[in-house]
């Protein structure tokens, strides 16, 4: 059939009101989440929620990256600054309601969803109605878009470059290679778990041009292009962190990462040991470790003493059996996929149930057994659906995977490779809020084997 002009047009047509259709939907049920929180400031800004409110709000005083202490203002170094300026915005036009706040994120999270609805028409038009539905609607998109957390600025860069990368890995054009480089890098000095993804897509920046007869010179270029793309949003604060600390570290959180979590999270997958006593004991190791070297605390910058609990990490994660390591790395990743995304939500876990953290159990089946066994009638209702929920998308995930095999080996190398790094970053941490960087891509496998299962059943 022949395309014209009024196809053309009729087509567009069609899309715009698919995007306003997903974008009013997405909106709408983000600002009935709003409506159903608590209105209480305190209740809105626990945890680090609290950190980037005042962080914002000390930017906007103070002009530079900083944060509160002992009567002065000290480097902000336990953070990126993304969501911090992004914050800091949204104070100097709007003052300090969070309600508006999370309004804007709102906004910004909806916007996301027309992103992954034209990730997924990168494969098949008839795709994107279906995974902009889907996003709309995601718990997990939902859920943090109503919290005063990075996530929701953090997947709006990352889903751009997921549409950026997409493009280039059908066309192979420079602008495409900027934009993904740009976005990633947006990104990253949003939340840095995703710095090293820079440099291991560089295969594919160099790859992907030579498959297209782009030649030598165009390739080097693109690769340049997209490098200087991704680290371009990072420079000031590399060389904040490199004149003040002579570190090119972009925080000094992975010591407390690594031996607050990553460590007794490996020694309770090797001894059962409540993830609680292992973070004690590294910590009471750090203490003496100092006291051994005579060396005060306040005499260490952030990053050296983020390095010596990398050190202590380590050499604890390296103790134990590669058998123990791996399966805390498979106890992650299967949390991280099919943990449902209600248990994140506040109003949930104010609901009467031990914390699945401090619960014992030398393996994941008695840890959930035991946390199960603990939980309110209540609590164990709104899970049980959840874990049913889950359950049913994840098998949807895994057949639409396997069609995206059939009809797209390249995008389904990238897809896996995506998920497979997050879930190897993470390694024993699981949480539904480690899933969102690659929920785009679990969306769009979802709404293709939705896609494919209806089209099954139309022919039959």
């Amino acid at each position: 059939m022949q395309v014209g002009p009024d196809t053309l047009t009729t087509n567009h047509s069609s899309r715009s009101r698919l995007f306003v259709i997903v974008f009013c939907l997405a909106f709408m049920v983000r600002l009935l989440n709003i409506a159903a929180l608590p209105t209480e400031t305190s209740a809105l800004l626990q945890g680090d929620s609290s950190l980037y409110w005042s962080g914002a709000a000390v930017l906007l005083e103070h002009g530079s990256f900083s944060k509160a202490g002992e009567g002065r203002v000290l480097p902000q170094t336990e953070r990126v600054p993304g969501y911090f300026i992004f914050l800091a915005g949204i104070q100097a036009l709007f003052g300090t309601s969070l309600l508006v706040a999370l309004i804007v994120q709102s906004a910004l999270d909806s916007l996301t969803c027309l992103l992954i609805a034209g990730l997924a028409s990168q494969l098949a038009s008839q795709l994107a109605f279906p995974a902009g539905i889907l996003a709309a609607l995601s718990p997990n998109l939902v859920i943090h878009s109503g919290t005063i957390l990075s996530d929701t600025l953090f997947l709006f860069f990352f889903t751009v470059m997921l549409v950026a990368s997409s493009r280039f890995l059908i066309h192979a054009e420079m602008r495409w290679a900027a934009l993904a480089g740009l976005a990633l890098g947006l990104s990253i000095l949003t939340r840095p778990v995703a710095q090293l993804l820079p440099f291991l897509m560089v295969p594919a920046a160099i790859i992907l041009p030579l498959r297209y007869r782009r030649g030598a010179r165009a390739t080097a270029l693109i690769t340049i292009v997209f490098l200087a793309g991704a680290i371009l949003p990072l420079t000031p604060l590399i060389h904040r962190n490199y004149t003040e600390f002579a570190t090119l570290t972009l925080t000094s959180q992975t010591g407390a990462h690594l031996a607050g979590w990553v460590a007794p999270l490996v020694r309770r997958a090797s001894d059962g040991t409540p993830r609680e006593k292992g973070a004690y004991d590294l910590n009471a190791e750090a203490q003496a470790h100092l006291k051994s070297n005579s060396v005060q605390l306040e005499e260490l910058n952030p990053f050296e003493h983020s390095q010596m609990l990398s050190r202590i990490g380590l050499n604890d994660i390296a103790r134990h059996r590669p058998s123990a390591i791996a399966r805390a790395w498979v106890y992650g990743a299967t949390i991280n996929l099919a943990a449902p995304s209600v248990s994140i939500d506040s109003r949930v876990r104010n609901l009467p149930h031990p914390s699945f953290d401090g619960t014992p159990g030398d393996s994941l089946y008695k840890q959930t057994f035991n946390f199960l066994s603990g939980s309110s009638i209540s609590y164990l209702a709104i899970m049980g659906s959840g874990i049913a929920l889950s359950v049913i998308f994840l098998c949807l995930q895994g057949y639409g995977f396997f069609i995206l095999i059939r009809i797209s080996p390249w995008a389904a190398l990238f897809a896996a490779l995506g998920v497979g790094y997050f879930l190897a970053i993470n390694g024993p941490i699981g949480s539904p809020k480690y899933r969102l960087p690659f929920e785009p891509i679990l969306i769009v496998l979802s709404a293709l084997a939705l896609v494919n299962m209806f089209n099954r059943a139309a022919r039959r």
